[in-house]
């Protein structure tokens, strides 16, 4: 069994070396490297390239600043193996687990999941907890079961299912024969993706061990910013998203309804930090945005959300907004800034 480990660089030459090392201390040794340098100006390019000269399974691709969806085409385009795994660049690996996933590729699955861990501070990671934690033995679905059973119990557990890109294992040719890319000049392009690639899989196998670090807040990432782009683009997703979902027909209604509510969790966030882009046009046109699309708040199983859905009806999306954020910066005394 091959695989390739794709990982965009941009910008990230204070994590890039601990996220190549994680990858190169992989026992396992049937694999190659593909770095995406995706046009950084502070060093990362040449570091890829520095790793390249000393590493042969390692390759790098330069291009021109053109967005992590982009870069992440790039690299699967190019990968060799029969497997491909996404890294962030300011992500890593926490530990020697290449040769188990490659256990479990045993049966040629169409995708392998596995847990992650969030942190901000590395101490956090000395106490192993996933942020979403799947099965505790290694099992077999199809797509269509894996996420009616992960949003089944995100509800059950009152959080949500985090579709992120990085926690899978793709079988590289299931990939491309249903021509999926990563939608270009959108940000929160996973969001998009992730849900429709599960749906197409004829086998997940699910792995219950903590492979992945997730670095929270690091500045500059996608997840970091709160301008007008990324929020806007995050809504346009969603609402792309639950628009395409009532108009499948494969799909069963309890599916449908599981899907809308982990979707419009994200318009409530966008509610939540829709004062942070920096000019008032910006904020004034993501409001009438979510004012717009208030339907989509509706769409929550969750009593919470609920509750903020039922004060939108009554006092409307601008006023419930100014709420949202009062609490916010109560609660996070003041930790979200202005783009």
């Amino acid at each position: 069994m091959t695989f390739s480990f794709i990982i965009p660089v941009y910008n990230t030459a204070e994590y890039l070396d601990e996220c190549v090392q994680s990858i190169l201390s992989q026992s396992y040794n049937d694999y190659e490297i593909i770095l995406v340098d995706d046009g950084s100006n502070d060093g990362s390019g040449q570091m890829c390239d520095k790793y390249s000269e000393e590493f042969s399974r390692i390759k790098v691709i330069h291009q021109k600043n053109a967005g992590l969806s982009v870069a992440r085409n790039t690299g699967i385009k190019n990968a060799s193996g029969e497997y491909f795994i996404l890294v962030d660049s300011d992500d890593f690996w926490l530990g020697d687990y290449l040769g188990e996933i490659a256990a479990a590729c045993g049966n040629k699955p169409d995708m392998v999941v596995y847990s992650y861990q969030p942190f901000e501070n590395k101490d956090e990671l000395k106490i192993r907890k996933a942020e979403f934690e799947l099965p505790s033995y290694q099992c077999e679905y199809d797509g269509t079961y894996f996420l009616k059973e992960v949003l089944e119990l995100a509800l059950e557990r009152n959080t949500f299912y985090r579709l992120c890109a990085w926690c899978y294992c793709y079988k590289r040719s299931f990939f491309a024969d249903n021509g999926f890319q990563y939608p270009v000049g959108r940000n929160y392009e996973d969001l998009r993706l992730t849900w429709q690639v599960i749906l197409a899989a004829e086998s997940v196998v699910v792995m219950p061990e903590i492979i992945y670090a997730y670095r929270k807040g690091v500045s500059g990432s996608i997840t970091s910013i709160n301008n007008y782009k990324n929020l806007s683009d995050r809504l346009e997703q969603v609402i792309n998203n639950i628009e395409d979902i009532r108009h499948n027909d494969k799909l069963d209604s309890r599916l449908k309804t599981l899907l809308e509510d982990c979707f419009c969790e994200s318009y409530f966030i966008i509610m939540t930090i829709s004062d942070l882009p920096a000019s008032r046009a910006e904020r004034k046109s993501l409001m009438n945005s979510l004012d717009e699309n208030e339907w989509v708040s509706k769409c929550s199983l969750k009593r919470a959300d609920r509750i903020v859905a039922g004060l939108i009806d009554i006092f409307g999306v601008r006023f419930v907004c100014m709420l949202l954020h009062v609490r916010r910066n109560i609660i996070y005394h003041g930790q979200f800034k202005r783009a």
